[in-house]
């Protein structure tokens, strides 16, 4: 889930397209999530995303949206190395952990 002023580009351009890739984590150990974007979320998930990242978009001043991306496709890798088992990955098809990419 995600927050962001509605008259953003990032909130535009997601709307617009209807799906988003987005990464999670540091350069050397990402985890790559691809999926549809919706608008609006529930008070539930809302609260559970304020008590978890500390940020209210409730509260701030202006018009914020809540977009929703639910996956369609997972990548995980740590190195350089790994890349060629995220992309084995993709879809659940020849899935091999990042410690046989590595050795």
């Amino acid at each position: 889930m995600l927050a962001t002023p509605r008259s953003s580009p990032t909130a535009t351009n997601l709307l617009r397209a209807g799906v988003a890739r987005v990464g999670v984590g540091p350069t050397r150990d990402v985890v790559l999530v691809g999926g549809h974007v919706t608008e609006g979320v529930d008070d539930a998930t809302v609260d559970a995303h304020t008590e978890h990242t500390g940020f209210d978009a409730r509260t701030e001043a202006g018009d914020y949206v809540y977009l929703r991306v639910t996956p369609t496709e997972t990548r995980a890798w740590r190195e350089a190395k790994a890349l060629r088992a995220a992309a084995d990955a993709r879809g659940g098809v020849g899935y091999r952990s990042t410690r046989d990419a590595l050795a």
